[in-house]
């Protein structure tokens, strides 16, 4: 599921920790002069944005990149979605089937590197934009490979594209 080598750019699949949100004050409420700062800090997420809107060579043209948070399998969830869904183990949320749209929005990913190893899913319903400025290559953990990749980005498609 994960690429032996990594790109040292941002794109779609890319799992990040350690990412640091902030409006640093800028956020207008619906109240004139009212501004609210607000700041969240994820342990670990992945790029839904479109490669060619988080790649370096666009951080002129897009200053955000939209992520989605990755969220650990309990066995609640698990049990959860084999009765709600249908699957029998968590990779069938990776099979494309229109049938099942009570699951466009998951997406399974594999236990990560140490610590992170445990199964996850990603939310599609749970996004958020953080301003390429305070993501640090460095604090990429795994890369999709070209398989896994086409599936995630069919399964992204298939979620912001059902009726």
């Amino acid at each position: 599921m994960y690429s032996a080598k990594m790109k040292d750019d941002f794109v779609q699949g890319d799992v990040f920790t350690d990412i640091t949100a902030s409006d640093e004050g800028k956020t207008q409420a619906n109240i004139p002069g009212l501004f609210i700062s607000a700041s969240l800090k994820i342990e670990l997420a992945v790029i839904i944005s479109h490669d060619c809107d988080s790649t370096k060579r666009n951080a002129g043209k897009r200053p955000y990149i939209v992520f989605s948070m990755l969220e650990p399998v309990s066995p609640q969830r698990l049990e959860f979605l084999k009765k709600d869904v249908g699957i029998s183990k968590l990779g069938d949320l990776n099979e494309l089937d229109i049938s099942k749209v009570t699951a466009a929005n998951l997406f399974y990913f594999e236990p990560l590197p140490d610590p992170f190893h445990f199964d996850y899913v990603v939310d599609f319903d749970k996004t958020f934009s953080v301003n390429r400025k305070r993501i640090e290559i460095k604090n990429k953990i795994a890369q999709l490979d070209s398989v896994a990749k086409e599936k995630f980005t069919n399964k992204l498609v298939l979620n912001f594209g059902r009726p």
